[in-house]
């Protein structure tokens, strides 16, 4: 690159001898020249890289923006099914475990008792004289009857693992993992004496208002058979309005094939 001494324009010269003539030819093009189609190409290339980047840019914020929905759409979709899962298993009346819930935690009760060889306690309950009572007071009544029992065994259970239970109609079940029958019947006749201080008239009733009688059936287990405990439990309650409502039976074995 050379200033020229003609215009003092900086220059690229090159040159060349001829071979049949004894004369050099010179050529020169100014760095405006040159340089002109050098920057013609770059800018085009960096507006083509810029378009890219953009829409790359514009991409990647849309993807953001769907992983986030996404997101919220499967925490929304967890939150419904964790809602789904409570109704499924919840008595829509008490507000307490369902049959199905018994069964399900029955089941996984009845194999670790199995497995540590613990005992496992299961108490039904009955309200006494409850056609009598909804036929007397009406189905509202008969349902806050039902409530305010289902609230009563409810209050009376003390660890995260009993499970208190709507069995179906006027029946509720308490299950007691890792309970031995003396802690059993004591839970039984409490939840008993506790639906008595309710003092819920009920003119039909000898006592004068609502009573409940209880079954409890206490087992070591040694067989899969996990409705064993129901029925033996469900055969003391039987028993006990037999024999008079408003007492709690206890019937227990060392094992479940006893």
């Amino acid at each position: 690159m050379i200033n020229s001494i003609i215009d003092g324009v900086d220059r690229l010269f090159g040159y060349s001898l001829l071979q049949k003539y004894p004369l050099v030819v010179a050529a020169a093009n100014s760095r405006e020249a040159i340089l002109s189609a050098w920057w013609a190409g770059t800018i085009k290339m960096g507006a083509m890289i810029g378009v890219v980047l953009v829409v790359n840019l514009l991409v990647g914020l849309l993807l953001i923006k769907q992983v986030r929905h996404g997101l919220t759409v499967e925490g929304d979709l967890k939150d419904a099914q964790a809602i789904l899962e409570k109704l499924v298993l919840q008595d829509a009346l008490t507000g307490l475990s369902n049959r199905r819930h018994l069964e399900k935690n029955l089941k996984l009760e009845w194999l670790r008792a199995i497995r540590h060889r613990s005992s496992i306690s299961l108490i039904m309950i009955d309200i006494d004289f409850f056609k009598s009572f909804n036929d007397q007071y009406g189905h509202i009544a008969g349902d806050h009857c039902i409530t305010s029992v289902g609230e009563a065994a409810r209050q009376s259970i003390n660890r995260p693992s009993d499970l208190a239970v709507r069995y179906g109609g006027e029946e509720f079940a308490i299950l007691l993992p890792d309970t031995k029958a003396g802690g059993a019947y004591k839970m039984a006749e409490k939840i008993r004496l506790a639906v008595m201080s309710l003092s819920i008239p009920h003119q039909e009733n000898p006592n004068g208002s609502v009573t409940v009688s209880l079954g409890v059936y206490t087992c070591v287990p040694d067989s899969s058979d996990y409705q064993f405990l129901m029925t033996q439990a469900d055969s003391a309650l039987y028993l006990a309005k037999r024999s008079g409502r408003n007492r709690t039976i206890a019937a227990v074995v060392t094992n479940s094939n006893s």
